[in-house]
């Protein structure tokens, strides 16, 4: 086919093959570069989310960690308050024994008079 004779059905045919081919090559680079933008894509957004989820879970740590900080102070403190009542209540004990101790003793060394006889 020159510039000047006119168009055969082989050389359309021809041209044809030819355009077909061109455009299957440009489909399948398109199709190579929006597979590797989807893929590329997709990288991103998982390493974005795998970012978002270790942030997230470095917040609920150390949230957790200050929530057991407070807990142990509150528990320690919880538990001298309860040894303080332990060792008063102890004390209290100790003292009434004491006291009935006491009353015992002056009862057994010195037993009231007998009451007066009614007639």
């Amino acid at each position: 086919m020159n510039g000047d004779s006119p168009a055969t059905k082989k050389d359309l045919s021809d041209l044809e093959a030819r355009v077909t081919a061109a455009m299957r090559e440009t489909e399948n680079k398109l199709e190579g570069r929006i597979a590797d933008a989807i893929r590329e894509s997709g990288n991103r957004l998982e390493e974005r989310f795998i970012q978002a989820l270790r942030e997230t879970e470095t917040k609920l740590l150390n949230a957790f960690f200050d929530y057991t900080q407070q807990a142990e102070l509150k528990m320690r403190k919880l538990k001298a308050d309860v040894s303080n009542i332990d060792t008063v209540t102890e004390e209290r004990v100790n003292r009434l024994e004491m006291r009935i101790f006491e009353i015992e003793r002056k009862l057994i060394l010195n037993p009231p008079p007998p009451p007066p006889p009614q007639h």
